[in-house]
């Protein structure tokens, strides 16, 4: 087993050992099916076997990980349920999937799409650090002015200056509309 020696390799560690398509490769549906019973539409799965350390029968599989994602142990690997969820509907699974409503443990498979990680970074709301309370505005304190750009296929596009965060989160909006289409999420 590897060690972590700070978060940036905890981080690494944990995207290639818990988050990736990799690690859901190895198994079969049977594997996945054999002691949970998975309710796609409900994004859900329960024992269908009474195993160690489990209540029993019937009870909802898996536990909250600390990201907030639901996940399970299968054949002492940590799963994380929304891929098996898809992987189960669709046979396999991408590298990226992304919660439309971006409830990270809401795994109906309606509310599940593969995507890209360009795509999946477009459906997320704003920035803790965020101080303009919009997407893709900042203040730009040399013009006195508030900034909007927008990042498209990795490459920042500069929207102008306004006067008000508002006025620079309409002209964001607009574009965003545009460039994201299925994946554009509204601000509140």
């Amino acid at each position: 087993m590897a060690t972590c020696t700070n978060i940036k390799d905890l981080r690494v560690f944990y995207w290639k050992n818990i988050m990736t398509e990799e690690k859901l490769s190895g198994f079969t549906k049977a594997e996945l099916t054999e002691n949970i019973d998975w309710n796609l539409e409900a994004g859900v799965g329960v024992y269908n076997k009474t195993r160690s350390g489990c209540k029993g029968v019937g009870v909802e599989a898996g536990a909250y990980h600390p990201n907030g994602y639901r996940k399970v142990t299968i054949n002492g690997k940590v799963l994380l349920i929304h891929r098996i969820i898809y992987f189960l509907k669709n046979d396999h699974c991408p590298k990226y999937i992304d919660h439309i409503n971006q409830i990270k443990d809401d795994n109906r498979i309606e509310n599940l799409r593969g995507c890209t990680n360009q795509e999946n970074q477009r459906n997320t709301g704003i920035r803790k650090d965020n101080k303009s309370g919009f997407k893709g505005v900042s203040w730009y304190k040399s013009s006195n002015k508030w900034r909007a750009k927008i990042t498209v296929s990795g490459k920042i596009i500069h929207l102008g200056y306004f006067n008000t965060a508002k006025e620079a989160s309409e002209a964001y909006e607009e574009h965003a509309k545009v460039e994201f289409r299925d994946f554009y999420r509204e601000q509140a």
